[in-house]
């Protein structure tokens, strides 16, 4: 439940073989940009080599000439299967995800720096996660509810929701993003399982650290005293947050009446009349709302009025219960996957080649079973670490 995962570390430093001028530490691949005139400079170090990054760490070069870890990606259920289109779907997955995400970082990172490289870990770790993809991947027969989100959109949101009819939907707001697609055809590789039963692949993007945090706080799925950032995430908040978003989309929790003709305004129950069995239609029910406008310029709230619960009733024509699909235990989730067998037995092999761990770090089971806090936002300089290393520049004692 939890896909791609950002994180900023806690005094992490890279070593000296992964910033070498001319290799790097076998398995990664750098990136290396301009340096500036100040002497600082900045790289990404990224892994695996010879496939899609899965791993992904940024470094700054300090002007005193030492390099900082400033930046982790990690895509926590490619870890496990070396593509996505299998999703986490246990506290045991997550656990042996980060676990294996720790093994490989532990190759770049230097052993002082080791007990830190999660945040959660070890004393003091101010590490703190900056954004965070809660997904699931769900049996959708005839992608009923994949085509009815063509017809959704969030409260508050601006920007148009992007449809590509059958294939995905995309709601976008400054904080957060809604994204609902045919996983097997954007990964265009292996076959959906179980067999024979559409899948729809279901992702909630929050993108900012204090929205992160604020959506926690809603859940109230979390350990301790609330603060403004979040350290740790479990599966059981990530889930509680995907729900909370899905909520928001007309028809889906929000209007959730839309389903009945009677209860919409007087215009938008006219439109519907009017379009009858074309309700289902996205295209059909746009070219409505434009005529409408064209025809009576309404004003803006008006028209919203109308646009919401013309897109409320006509979503739920098409998903009469689109809640069911999300059920309030996950446990109750009909689970879809894609099997990709070529892909993951490759990248079997390359975990065995490194010694990737089979079993979870007990260490990190016990920071990530539960969804904490920092109690306060940690300054930048505070995560770089100390800038002037060894006794201080003075020539004598002056005092």
């Amino acid at each position: 439940m939890i896909d791609l995962l950002k994180y900023t570390p806690d005094r992490l430093r890279p070593t000296d073989t992964s910033i070498r001028p001319r290799s790097t530490t076998e398995g990664f691949l750098r990136k290396h940009f301009t340096p500036a005139k100040d002497g600082t400079a900045s790289m990404v170090l990224s892994f695996p080599k010879l496939m899609r990054a899965i791993i992904r760490l940024r470094a700054f070069k300090l002007k005193d000439g030492r390099w900082a870890i400033t930046k982790i990606e990690a895509v926590l259920a490619s870890l496990l299967h070396g593509h996505n289109g299998r999703t986490i779907k246990t506290d045991g997955e997550l656990h042996l995800a980060l676990t294996i995400l720790v093994h490989i970082l532990k190759m770049v990172v230097q052993p002082e720096c080791h007990g830190r490289i999660l945040p959660g870990l070890g004393i003091g770790n101010q590490g703190f996660i900056n954004y965070s993809e809660c997904s699931i991947q769900v049996q959708d027969p005839a992608h009923a509810f994949l085509c009815g989100s063509h017809l959704g959109r969030m409260k508050t949101q601006h920007k148009p929701t992007g449809i590509y009819l059958g294939q995905s939907t995309k709601m976008l707001k400054r904080e957060v993003a809604v994204s609902i697609y045919d996983k097997n055809q954007q990964l265009r590789f292996g076959t959906n399982h179980p067999a024979g039963i559409e899948g729809t692949r279901i992702e909630v993007i929050v993108k900012k650290k204090l929205r992160l945090a604020n959506d926690v706080k809603a859940t109230t799925f979390y350990s301790g005293k609330s603060g403004p950032v979040v350290a740790t995430l479990a599966l059981q908040t990530s889930y509680a947050i995907l729900r909370k978003n899905l909520t928001q989309i007309i028809g889906i929790g929000w209007i959730q009446d839309g389903a009945d003709l009677g209860s919409l305004c007087k215009n938008a129950r006219i439109l519907a009349s009017a379009l009858g069995e074309r309700i289902g239609d996205p295209r059909e029910v746009h070219r409505a709302l434009e005529a409408y406008r064209a025809a009576e310029t309404p004003s803006p709230n008006t028209f919203r009025d109308v646009e919401t619960d013309l897109k409320a009733y006509a979503l739920r024509t098409v998903v009469p219960d689109p809640l069911a699909i999300v059920p309030h235990n996950p446990a109750d989730i009909r689970w879809s996957e894609v099997h990709w067998p070529e892909r993951e037995a490759e990248w079997a092999r390359l975990l065995r080649d490194i010694g990737a761990p089979t079993e979870p770090d007990p260490a990190i089971v016990a920071a990530w079973s539960q969804t904490t806090f920092l109690p306060e936002k940690p300054l930048p300089m505070e995560l770089i670490g100390d800038v002037m290393p060894g006794p201080l520049p003075f020539p004598t004692d002056t005092l």
